[in-house]
């Protein structure tokens, strides 16, 4: 049974939102997630001991950035400290996913996939029918291209 609710503050439209839950996406992304970890760990690691200025990589999500003499000359990065709390949540969340509807022939809706990443997808209705039995889903137009987990490299961190 879906809630619902409002898709944002002023939103004058009744909106349902259907929440799902997928074994094989729990696993996949869990896995996505673990590799994701240890590669920013690794990349955390090579740098343990240096000065460096970090660019994104959404490492600070995850670990706890650990400084000796923070915002001094002599200011090095020491260890990344994983934030437990934050990947378990992140873990517990995986194989959930939302959509989002207010249904109508043409109505357009948000798919928000993989809560930890916050991706969003516009979806629309184009046709509304029965469902047989054997009916599989499909893709009727898709723009753009998506790649879940970059790898990270030495181009994320400036060295002096």
């Amino acid at each position: 049974m879906p809630w619902i609710y409002e898709l944002y503050p002023s939103d004058e439209k009744e909106r349902y939102f259907h929440i799902f839950y997928n074994d094989r996406k729990k696993s996949s992304e869990h896995e996505a997630i673990e590799a994701k970890i240890d590669r920013m760990a690794e990349c955390l690691h090579k740098h343990e001991g240096t000065k460096y200025e970090i660019k994104g990589g959404g490492f600070a999500r995850y670990f706890d950035l650990i400084y000796y003499n923070k915002g001094k000359k002599d200011e090095k990065f020491m260890y990344g400290r994983e934030l437990h709390d934050v990947i378990n949540e992140e873990i517990r969340l995986c194989g959930y996913f939302v959509i989002i509807t207010s249904v109508k022939k043409g109505q357009k809706f948000a798919l928000h996939y993989d809560f930890g990443d916050d991706w969003m997808f516009t979806i629309t209705v184009s046709k509304i029918s029965e469902v047989q039995e054997n009916f599989k889903p499909r893709i009727i137009k898709s723009k753009g291209n998506i790649q879940q987990y970059p790898d990270w490299d030495e181009e994320d961190f400036d060295d002096e």
